[in-house]
């Protein structure tokens, strides 16, 4: 690894370091520097064409932005999606990245994702590499879920045991800056204790005004608890989350 290399190297992951020490549950650079959903893949690369030409920074990495171009890739019928990052990521990119960071879905994962179109804003899912034949641009390779649906979760911070937690769950999507409400999208609750234990769940789906509620009765067990929230439709998804109390009265 020559000098360069090794600066652009150090670069990257003094960037992830920083974006690791961020804290806040809804700081998006916490999120970028280690993805708790998906969980990382354990064969990343097995899938990969000729996985000896990237270099990986992070195994498990989320990064948010809005498509830019989109083509296949005529070498393994994969696709590449070049996508301008929103401000808090432009860090991962080097001067050969031309301002767009790479993402590319192998030909395994293809079938499963929705090929986002361009001008669409999502958060992209995968390993942070260099690609050392692509004159070491900086990518996601491979990227194994894209969300292009926002899912905005509203709940109370803290419940006594024995009552209610009311839920407002409300789907959206971005495309070309401009936000759409997300009509009779398919919904999946579920809610984990601290030691991440499914306790209860739930399923429904947005009305025509891209919302919902939810109403979880009885909760008898006092604790810290995390709302998850899946969201669907059209080959499209996405999610939210939201922590809570249950006290004791």
């Amino acid at each position: 690894m020559n000098k360069n290399d090794k600066l652009l190297r150090s670069g990257i992951l003094l960037f992830l370091s920083v974006l690791a020490a961020c804290g806040g549950g809804d700081d998006a650079g916490s999120k970028a520097a280690a993805a708790k959903f998906p969980p990382c893949r354990e064969n990343l690369l097995e899938h990969v064409r000729q996985p000896s030409r990237l270099e990986v920074l992070n195994e498990c990495t989320s990064i948010s932005g809005t498509v830019r171009e989109v083509s296949d890739n005529q070498q393994d019928r994969g696709y590449l999606l070049r996508v301008e990052p929103d401000p808090e990521y432009t860090g991962l990119l080097v001067p050969i990245n031309n301002g767009l960071l790479a993402v590319e879905v192998t030909p395994v994962d293809r079938p499963a994702l929705d090929e986002p179109i361009v001008g669409q804003h999502a958060w992209f899912y995968g390993a942070l590499v260099v690609d050392q034949s692509r004159g070491r641009w900086v990518g996601l390779h491979p990227t194994w879920l894209i969300a292009a649906l926002n899912v905005a979760v509203t709940t109370s911070d803290a419940v006594v045991v024995g009552d209610a937690l009311s839920i407002e769950v409300a789907v959206t999507s971005v495309a070309e800056g401009v936000t759409a409400q997300t009509s009779e999208a398919e919904l999946f609750l579920e809610v984990f204790d601290s030691q991440g234990r499914a306790t209860r769940w739930e399923n429904g789906r947005t009305n025509t005004s891209g919302t919902a509620s939810f109403e979880f009765a009885t909760l008898d067990t006092a604790g810290d608890y995390t709302l998850k929230v899946f969201a669907s439709k059209d080959r499209q998804r996405g999610f939210g989350e939201a922590a809570f109390t249950v006290k004791r009265r």
